[in-house]
């Protein structure tokens, strides 16, 4: 089970946090306000050729967006069950 929160799913789903140029489908990749783990506001899913899936805002609908184009403030990537 994975907590709802994008921000606590950082530090639960995995432990390898893969840098950009080696994210493998599957990685969860996460957005910050602040640049810390409490201010990440959003996760997009990995699926491979720069791209992930996500929906912009609550009730949008889920699309594919080149991943360094999601929002502003990256934060880092988590590869789940790592």
């Amino acid at each position: 089970s994975l907590d709802h929160y994008a921000a606590t799913q950082y530090t639960q789903a995995g432990s390898v946090h893969p840098s950009p140029g080696n994210f493998q489908p599957g990685d969860l990749l996460f957005w910050s306000s602040d640049g810390t783990i409490a201010g990440i506001h959003h996760v997009a899913i990995y699926i491979g050729n720069g791209y992930v899936v996500q929906a912009p805002e609550s009730g949008e609908v889920v699309q594919e967006t080149p991943w360094d184009q999601v929002s502003w403030g990256y934060f880092g990537a988590t590869r789940p069950l790592t």
